[in-house]
């Protein structure tokens, strides 16, 4: 295939959902992830955001919040301004990680503080991935809930922020996918290429299973975040030797690759120890030079008998 064309893999995600662990628990008892296909997950963190209630104020249609923005022992207070049709009323409890709205008519609206104040902010929170996971188990699909709900890591990630950074939060992004697109780069000789073979490499995507998708997409991420949390494929992706992604290697598919996009309507700006950070990201990995690599090693084998 590749001496025609090089065939390529991609998955893009097709929606975002941040929870925290109170939400996460609200969504499951409601029967919210029955029925949605996140089959991948972040464990983040970012700095904790405290709405100041005493500081709110209503003047001529316009909202001003205040907020505080905690980096280690200290913090920075910030504002934010909002146009409302009618007058409003803020109230927040400690530890002010909440704060209710009220309008005229009484009626309320709760938020989160770190949703509310980075959904409207001119400056968006940088979340750092700390962990990335799947939901899909080997029995077959697996709602995100259930696993999360159950995480020895998530809870080991918990007690060491809690301990080591009180002043950051832990949010958990979860992802869904389309179907993968694949495209073809023809090269010089994909004149040679009939319509059988053509047929033949758009077949070649499409026959590699869901879960096995899910894995070299879950995969590729570690690889190109290498979350503190994680220790398999952070340095050995794309590997022959990884049977969860097998058929990659099996349909002849020269790269495989994800895109990650996280905004820009409700940014979620993501970055770790090896990358910058941004609400877009993408990475494509070669899987000819291991194939070529594995060829000529098996070849020798055969010298050998």
């Amino acid at each position: 295939m590749g001496e025609f064309c090089e065939n390529t893999l991609n998955m893009k995600n097709k929606e975002y959902m941040l929870v925290n662990q109170t939400l996460l628990e609200e969504l499951s008892n409601g029967g919210f992830f029955e029925k949605n296909d996140f089959y991948i997950y972040f464990v983040c963190s970012c700095p904790k955001i405290q709405i100041i209630p005493e500081k709110f104020k209503f003047i001529e249609h316009t909202a001003y919040f205040y907020f505080k923005i905690w980096n280690k022992d200290n913090y920075s207070i910030e504002e934010l301004k909002w146009k409302f049709d009618e007058e409003i009323s803020l109230t927040s409890k400690y530890p002010y990680n909440e704060l209710t709205l009220t309008n005229q008519n009484h009626e309320t609206h709760t938020n989160f503080s770190t949703l509310f104040y980075n959904k409207f902010a001119e400056k968006t929170l940088d979340f750092e991935v700390l962990y990335i996971g799947q939901s899909f188990g080997k029995d077959g699909c697996r709602n995100v809930d259930q696993r999360l709900l159950s995480h020895s890591t998530l809870q080991k990630i918990y007690s060491e922020i809690l301990l080591n950074d009180p002043n950051k939060e832990i949010w958990l992004l979860l992802l869904s996918f389309d179907e993968p697109y694949q495209y073809i780069l023809l090269t010089n000789k994909s004149k040679q290429m009939d319509s059988k073979n053509w047929v033949e490499n758009r077949k070649a995507g499409n026959s590699i299973p869901l879960n096995q998708r899910i894995n070299y997409t879950e995969a590729a991420l570690i690889n190109y975040f290498k979350p503190e949390y994680n220790e398999k494929f952070k340095e050995n992706f794309p590997d022959p030797n990884h049977k969860s992604y097998t058929s990659c290697f099996e349909y002849n598919m020269d790269r495989i690759g994800f895109e990650l996009i996280t905004g820009p309507d409700f940014p979620i700006n993501l970055y770790s120890k090896e990358i910058k950070s941004d609400y877009y990201h993408t990475g494509i990995y070669s899987l000819e030079d291991l194939k070529r690599k594995y060829m000529i090693f098996d070849y020798g084998n055969l010298l050998d008998k």
